[in-house]
């Protein structure tokens, strides 16, 4: 199933023009996504859009569901290497957490009234998460994204401008084919500066941490070391 957009939601800022979602879909009736033919979400678009306060009221589904200005975005599950190596990167920043930061992952995080990200694995302030479980923009520190193939075209362009537009000081994204890459980018003046690019991972912030994903998916989750 690919991403699929049920509005395009409220209205672009002014004097500001986004780009649109890449490979998301806008569907002709706002109350169904189908998937093979089956109805599987079927949620009426409110007038003005979707808040983070009709999100977190919705049930349970299986499925990645985000907001970007209003709009209801639903992503299909990730693929198997994806949550692999998601999962083993998870593992070992985990291990290195310092600082007031610790590693997350399938959490929201409420960047603005009518946008939330979920991203693949984040670094965030060590704060307790009482009822509904979600993160301040103020609270991510880093925010990784693992391409999939149907979301190269999210992962590298409007991610990182939003992730960027709502001031997150690092994003990470990391690519699994032909090879394992990781970009890593910086926000400096608004915007992300590539400050390094290979099969290694190694900052200073949040915390010391360094991993080459080659060997993290070869030999397990011990290559995550602190400095």
């Amino acid at each position: 199933m690919s991403s699929n957009t049920l509005e395009q939601g409220a209205r672009k800022k002014a004097g500001r023009r986004r780009p649109a979602p890449c490979h998301d879909e806008l569907m002709p009736t706002p109350e169904e996504i189908e998937d093979d033919g089956q109805p599987i979400l079927s949620i009426r678009m409110p007038v003005g859009g979707f808040t983070v306060a009709d999100l977190l009221a919705m049930p349970e589904y299986p499925y990645r569901i985000e907001l970007t200005d209003g709009a209801l975005t639903v992503s299909p599950s990730p693929s198997g290497l994806h949550q692999r190596l998601g999962t083993k990167l998870l593992a070992v920043l985990c291990e290195a957490e310092a600082n007031g930061y610790v590693a997350n992952h399938e959490v929201d995080v409420v960047l603005s009234k009518g946008t939330t990200r979920i991203p693949d694995v984040m670094i965030v302030r060590d704060v307790l998460l009482e009822g509904p479980r979600v993160y301040t923009k103020d609270e991510l520190a880093v925010a990784v994204e693992i391409e999939s193939p149907g979301s190269t075209a999210l992962d590298r362009k409007l991610k990182p401008l939003v992730y960027a537009e709502y001031g997150v000081p690092q994003y990470w994204r990391i690519e699994l084919e032909p090879e394992l890459i990781a970009t890593i980018y910086r926000l400096e003046d608004g915007a992300y500066t590539e400050v390094s690019r290979g099969p290694r991972i190694e900052v200073t912030e949040p915390f010391p941490f360094s991993v080459n994903l080659a060997d993290l998916m070869r030999r397990g989750v011990s290559r995550g070391r602190r400095r």
